[in-house]
């Protein structure tokens, strides 16, 4: 009796023109809640997507800044050991004219080696940052990215070159330590020109 008075009741509510009168403004405050979830849903997403684009804008910007801070630093390096070798070499070349005439002047070979000394003490202070560029790249990219690596062997290059130009204490270059220098110089503008082909890949991507 009492299910059959409740379902009556529904009814009477039903048929009794209330849904009629109401149920299109219920509908509207439906579709209302709807659509401000949607848009809330919108929102959001698009504001986690505008975030994401713009971390990797920055994280972008700042390896583009470590790669030109260590392309700037392999120049200096780069600029510092040419000058050291061409001063060895320009030095080398008088004092086996001297030797040959024999007029070897001990203060003539202090000073001249003085100088090879200031030489190799501006690459060393390119030698370090230039270093610690390196180990930054590896932070901003993977290990194994083609900056890195054309980077890794361009210092590398740069540090045989460095060392093939120094001299021990007292003494010159040996003929065979001269007769690499050619060769070392083409590795180092091999290694140069792949590390400029890797960031120009790199931007371009």
């Amino acid at each position: 009796m009492r299910f059959a008075a409740a379902v009556q009741q529904v009814e009477i509510v039903r048929d009794g023109g209330w849904w009629q009168q109401n149920g299109g403004s219920v509908a509207i405050a439906v579709a209302a809640v709807i659509a401000a979830g949607l848009a809330a849903y919108v929102a959001i997403r698009n504001t986690r997507q505008q975030l994401d684009h713009d971390r990797e804008l920055r994280n972008r910007e700042h390896i583009r800044d470590t790669i030109d801070e260590a392309a700037s630093k392999a120049s200096d390096l780069r600029t510092s050991i040419d000058k050291l070798v061409a001063t060895v070499q320009a030095l080398e070349k008088l004092r086996n004219a001297e030797e040959e005439a024999g007029q070897v002047d001990p203060e003539r070979e202090s000073n001249r080696k003085k100088l090879i000394g200031e030489r190799e003490d501006e690459a060393l202070s390119c030698l370090f940052p230039s270093r610690e560029v390196a180990a930054r790249l590896e932070l901003r990219l993977d290990g194994q990215h083609s900056i890195v690596t054309s980077y890794r062997a361009l210092h590398g290059a740069l540090y045989t070159a460095l060392v093939s130009s120094s001299l021990e204490p007292g003494e010159w270059r040996s003929q065979e330590i001269r007769d690499g220098d050619q060769l070392r110089g083409d590795e180092v503008k091999k290694a140069y020109d792949a590390f400029r082909q890797s960031c120009r890949s790199w931007s371009n991507e």
